[in-house]
């Protein structure tokens, strides 16, 4: 009998499309479908799913468009078949959301900064978990979390920095812009100069240190 170990969404959470289950059939390659409809339709559409394979917690998923299900509500399950018995999972009920939080970055913006204390001002048009990324987003760290507004100040690294930025939404949707920094918080040091008084013959020279960028 194919064993049921986990499932995704489940009922009072939020549905995108992603539909998942994990189970346990180790005698057969299993049939696996999802059964689902709006909870005001009578009847199920039916999808089976591919890459279904037999063996202990093995996983196996789908990915549907409902966008014409957006902000209603979808009942479905899973059914799980070898060559003599069925099991289901219990029947669920989501809200779908596929529409995108927005994100507007008011700060920063593409510049310049003498500090590497940075303001993020971030806001969207829902609740949402908002981060940033210094390594092209294979890593985030948390802003603010279930805020429609965030401000918070970070310290950066020196340099130049290309800081992503993404808002998530409760069902998993995200929105990401990214902006270039360049971090200077110390001025060009002066060492010495010549000449000082005097006669000079127009040579000029000057020492300095400047260890972030190439001075003018």
């Amino acid at each position: 009998i194919p064993r049921i170990l986990s499932f995704s969404p489940t009922s009072n959470g939020l549905a995108t499309g992603s539909f998942n289950i994990t189970y346990t059939e180790q005698e057969t390659v299993p049939q696996v479908k999802l059964y689902y409809k709006k909870s005001t339709d009578s009847t199920y559409q039916v999808v089976s799913l591919s890459g279904c394979v037999q063996g202990q917690s093995v996983s196996c998923g789908t990915l549907l468009d409902l966008s014409s299900y957006n902000n209603q509500y979808l009942t479905y399950y899973f059914n799980i078949t070898d060559l003599i018995s069925t099991t289901l999972t219990p029947v669920q009920t989501s809200r779908i959301d596929t529409n995108g939080p927005s994100l507007t970055v008011n700060t920063p913006v593409d510049g310049n900064y003498d500090t590497r204390r940075i303001e993020f001002n971030l806001t969207s048009n829902e609740e949402v978990d908002f981060y940033y990324s210094l390594t092209a987003g294979a890593t985030w760290k948390t802003l603010c979390t279930n805020k429609f507004q965030c401000f918070k100040r970070v310290s950066l690294p020196l340099g130049q920095q290309t800081v992503f930025i993404k808002s998530e939404d409760q069902a998993g949707n995200v929105l990401s812009e990214e902006v270039t920094l360049f971090i200077d918080d110390k001025a060009p040091r002066i060492h010495k100069q010549a000449p000082l008084r005097g006669i000079t013959n127009g040579l000029f020279t000057l020492t300095y240190t400047e260890e972030q960028s190439v001075p003018q």
